[in-house]
């Protein structure tokens, strides 16, 4: 089942929920709104230990897309490296291994693990 959110920061607050009731949710998002999602989970996922597996694209990884996600696509490794969230970016050409690394990440719920997808996959 897919809920739609208005923002990044309300999927991770929906995921959350679920996941405390015992469902499996992804939070899916841009890069652009992991900014804002940020205190949510440092201040509520992170925690409290309520681990989510996040997918995020990755807009503006190399210099080509729209100016506002310049900042945010150049950084966006070392930002989740900052905050202690493993990241695994999605494999065009072996998404299975990819997707396998990020759930070991995950590891069923014991930390919030990011897959990071490109454009054009």
């Amino acid at each position: 089942m897919y809920i739609p959110a208005p923002r990044e920061d309300s999927a991770l607050g929906v995921a959350s929920g679920l996941a405390v009731a015992g469902a499996r949710p992804v939070a899916l998002m841009q890069n652009s709104g992991l900014g804002y999602s940020l205190n949510v989970l440092t201040s509520f996922n992170l925690i409290y230990d309520v681990h989510l597996p996040i997918v995020v694209s990755w807009r503006g990884h190399d210099g080509k897309d729209a100016v506002e996600h310049d900042v945010i696509g150049r950084e966006l490794t070392r930002l989740l490296d900052v905050f202690g969230l493993p990241w695994t970016v999605l494999d065009n050409e072996h998404p299975e291994d990819s997707v396998e690394a990020f759930l070991k990440q995950y590891d069923a719920g014991r930390s919030t693990a990011v897959l990071i997808v490109r454009e054009g996959i």
